[in-house]
This record gives structure tokens, C-alpha cells and sequence, in this order.
């Protein structure tokens, strides 16, 4: 069988061929290449301007001018050893038939599967949209029919580190003191590293102190109810105001989750005064080539528990640091490999732990002190 062209887009006629154990020649260029392994090649002499395509004079592209003296060498070759062909295009006949149009759709799928489109459509949600939807956005909402996506905050249909950014505006408050870290730890867990979560919450200490001061405390200023801004709207579903915030409320909660670079900034928006956070999720990436054991041994036990540490830290092969402010005896002192020790240190005076959290690789201490 013989096919050989300037440009083919594909070449059915010459897989059949090959699937029948015919010996074929197609051209050494192009997309019958892709299956044409076990076909006779004939050589292309040069390159071309594709000319009169269509009717049309102006065509991009270029044409593959087969060689006809490489040609006529083929064809001779073929027919005279045409049993050697034979064999040689009927070894490849298992190869040739595992091609189908399902099997070329599934590769080209996985092909498609394998493209980094992200760098092009950066994947953004907008949590909560309701009925205001962002230009830009996959708008999520539990309640909204017209929503892009209907899906709980709290349970995103996203993998790990797969969006971009998050949006949120004044949704956070729908949601009780203690369902809130669920939700934030769910925009935490879908954020890519170094992706940006936008939030907006009603301003509470501000929205109490409006409704305070007000002579009419059931009236309503720009169309919104104090009582109705407090508690919300409570007109359908989801429409409870079940969290109050203050911009200390609201940084402290995304600490907690473990996001960094928290910016906290006031504005103006649904009729009454809002803060705005902007914050990001951070791969933090620590060297772990010691390790620091921080003990006060004062008694028995948390002697024979600090010796037990030193033992199993032993077996990781990494070196040991031990911080005190207590005297630790001598063969404790050989265990390890530094020690350092503060006899007289002034801020253990007056000073109490007062709170403490584990964020996602670190751990932060906050301390109070009443001896400056």
C-alpha cells in the first residue's frame, strides 16, 4: 500500500493497512509517524510552502516534499523482498491493532489530565456568594440554587492545596464561636501554599456601640434594622448571626488556624462599619538537624523522665541540646551533646503562661509579664 503525501492530518487509510499485515510506504513526516513504526519511510526532500489549499494561496504551514528518487528505491526494495516485508509488517500487527478511537480518546485525556492549567486559570472561589455573585469567581453557596457550586463552607468539594484564592464576605458570621475554626481550617486546608484568603465580617463592637446610642432602638437607619445587623436578618436558612467579631477576635482565630501575614483593615460596606482581613498560607520549612529538650528536673520523676527523653532521641542519630534552669548531674551532662544552662534568669520572675496553641509546624507561646 502506498501513501505517501505532503501533508496528511492522520492517514486512516494506511493504519487499516498495517492492520491487514499489508506492507505500507508513508512519508518520514507528520502525524502517520505516530503509528507508522512497522511502515516503509520514504525520505522528504525538502520543506514547502503549502500552495493552492482549498483555493486559498495564503496558507500557514509547511509540506513535506517527498524524496521520489527514495521513492522509486523503496517500492523496488518492497517488491523484491516482499516476503522479508511481509514478516516484518505482520510483527507489528499486535502493536497496530491496540490503536482505537477509545483508546486515543483516553490518551489524549491524559494528556489534557497532565497540563498545569493553573498558571493560566488560577482556581478562585467566593464562599458564601448568596445573591452576589463576583466576576472572576467559582461562587459557593449552601442555600443559593443559583450558585455555581452548592456546597457547605465547611466541606469544600476541592482537593488539598488546589485554590488560589478564597473570598468571603460577610458569611463567617453565620457561624457559631465553635463552628468557625472548622470553616477556617477547611479555606486552610484547599489554599495552595502562598495562596490568599480575603475576608469580610461585620464590625461587632461597632455595631453595639451604634445600637447603644440609639434613641430608637427597633428603628432602622440606610434600610437596616440595629437589631437585624446584631442577630441577622433571620429570613430564611442560614440567615442567623451566630459570632460577633473584633479585629483582635478575628486575627487571633487565624492564627489559631495557621495562617501569616494577616492584614486587618476597617471598612464600609453593607450599611455599617466592617473588618477586612487579608491573610496567606505559608509553607514554613524548618531544620531539624537538633534537637532542643527544654526540662526542670527538680524531682525524681522528671529525672527518670528526662533520661528516658535523652535515650529515645538517641536513637534518631541527631544531636541533643538540653536547655535548664535546674543543676543536672554529671552523667546526664555526658549524654548529650550541648547543654545550656541559665542559673539567674530575670524574666522567671512574676511570669505565667497565659495562652498557648500548635499551628500547623509551629508552636506559639504567649506570655504575660508583670516585671517589666
Amino acid at each position: 500500500m502506498l501513501m505517501v503525501s505532503r501533508s496528511e492530518g492522520w492517514g486512516l487509510p494506511a493504519i487499516e493497512s498495517l492492520a491487514c499485515g499489508t506492507p505500507t510506504l508513508i512519508t518520514n513526516w507528520g502525524a502517520m509517524l505516530e503509528f507508522g513504526q512497522y511502515a516503509h519511510k520514504v525520505k522528504v526532500k525538502e520543506m514547502r510552502q503549502p500552495q493552492n489549499v482549498f483555493m486559498q494561496t495564503d496558507v500557514p504551514g509547511e509540506w513535506a516534499e517527498p524524496d521520489f528518487d527514495d521513492l522509486k528505491e523503496q517500492m523496488r526494495y518492497v517488491y523484491e523482498n516482499y516476503e522479508q516485508v511481509k514478516k516484518h509488517t505482520m510483527d507489528g500487527l499486535d502493536y497496530i491493532k491496540t490503536f482505537s478511537w477509545e483508546n486515543a480518546s483516553n490518551r489524549a485525556m491524559e494528556i489534557i489530565n497532565d497540563i498545569d492549567t493553573s498558571k493560566w486559570y488560577p482556581v478562585k472561589i467566593n464562599v458564601g456568594s448568596g445573591e452576589y455573585p463576583k466576576e472572576g469567581y467559582i461562587n459557593i453557596d449552601n442555600y443559593y440554587e443559583k450558585a455555581d457550586v452548592k456546597a457547605d463552607a465547611r466541606d469544600l468539594p476541592y482537593e488539598n492545596e488546589t485554590v488560589d484564592e478564597v473570598l468571603s464576605l460577610h458569611m463567617l458570621e453565620h457561624f457559631n464561636r465553635f463552628e468557625v475554626k472548622d470553616v477556617l481550617t477547611e479555606w486552610y486546608r484547599v489554599l495552595k501554599f502562598g495562596g490568599k484568603l480575603d475576608l469580610e465580617v461585620p464590625d461587632f463592637e461597632s455595631i453595639l456601640k451604634t445600637w447603644l446610642e440609639a434613641d430608637n432602638k427597633m428603628g432602622a437607619t440606610d434600610n437596616l434594622h440595629y437589631v437585624d445587623a446584631i442577630f441577622g436578618a433571620q429570613t430564611r436558612a442560614g440567615e442567623e448571626h451566630k459570632m460577633g467579631f473584633t479585629p483582635d477576635i478575628l486575627k487571633e482565630m487565624l492564627l489559631d488556624v495557621g495562617f501569616f501575614d494577616i492584614e486587618i483593615t476597617n471598612t464600609y460596606s453593607h450599611s455599617q462599619k466592617c473588618i477586612r482581613a487579608t491573610a496567606y498560607k505559608k509553607e514554613l520549612k524548618f531544620d531539624d538537624d537538633i534537637f532542643v529538650l527544654d526540662t526542670y528536673p527538680s524531682t525524681e520523676e522528671k529525672m527518670g523522665f528526662l533520661r528516658d527523653s535523652i535515650e529515645r532521641l538517641k536513637t534518631t542519630g541527631k544531636p541533643i541540646c538540653i536547655v535548664t534552669h535546674y543543676p543536672l548531674p554529671e552523667d546526664v551532662l555526658k549524654e548529650v551533646d550541648y547543654v545550656i544552662y541559665d542559673r539567674n534568669n530575670p524574666l522567671s520572675e512574676n511570669y505565667s503562661l497565659t495562652y498557648w496553641a500548635v499551628l500547623p509546624k509551629q508552636v506559639k507561646l504567649v506570655t504575660k509579664l508583670t516585671n517589666s
